[in-house]
C-alpha cells in the first residue's frame, strides 16, 4: 500500500465559505493541503459571468485565511518519500493531524467531510475514487 494518496485539488471551509485551491494529500498520520489560492464561492461564481463578473470578482476584498494556525513546514522525509504525490518544491502546507479530525465521512457521491473544532472541511474527491480513498483511509487508521 502506498503511504500517501492525493485526494483532491481543492477543499472548502465553513463557516466562511472559503475555497482553498491546491492539492489535498492523505498520509498515515495526517492530511495535508497545499493551497496556492484562497477564494470564495461568490468570487468564483462572479468570475465565470464574463467581463463584468470578472471585474466585480477582482474588486472584492481577499478572503481571510481561517486556517493560518495549521500552516507548517512539511518535513523533508515526507517530501522526499517516493509515494509523495505533491510538488516537492512546495515546503509549507496546512496539516490536519489524524487525532484532531472528527466526524470523518466519505460520502456515496465521492465527497469527503470532516470537522476540526468549529470548522467543517469538505473535500470533493469524485465518485469513482470513493472506494480507493475509503480503503486508504481505513488501512491508515482513520476513524470512518
Amino acid at each position: 500500500m502506498a503511504q500517501y494518496l492525493k485526494l483532491a485539488g481543492e477543499f472548502s471551509v465553513k463557516p466562511g465559505n472559503l475555497i482553498y485551491v491546491g492539492p489535498v494529500i492523505a498520509g498515515p498520520d495526517f492530511l495535508v493541503a497545499v493551497p496556492q489560492e484562497i477564494t470564495t464561492a461568490q468570487r468564483r461564481g462572479m468570475s465565470s459571468q464574463g467581463l463584468i463578473g470578472g471585474l466585480l470578482a477582482g474588486a472584492m476584498k481577499d478572503p481571510n485565511d481561517v486556517l493560518t494556525d495549521r500552516k507548517v513546514d512539511i518535513p523533508d522525509n515526507v517530501l522526499k518519500h517516493p509515494d509523495w504525490p505533491g510538488d516537492r518544491r512546495i515546503r509549507q502546507g496546512l496539516v490536519f493531524f489524524k487525532d484532531d479530525i472528527k466526524a470523518l465521512r466519505v460520502h456515496w457521491w465521492g465527497g469527503m467531510t470532516f470537522a476540526l473544532g468549529d470548522k467543517r472541511i469538505a473535500v470533493p474527491c469524485g465518485v469513482f475514487r470513493r472506494g480507493k480513498i475509503n480503503t486508504f483511509l481505513r488501512d491508515s487508521g482513520y476513524a470512518l
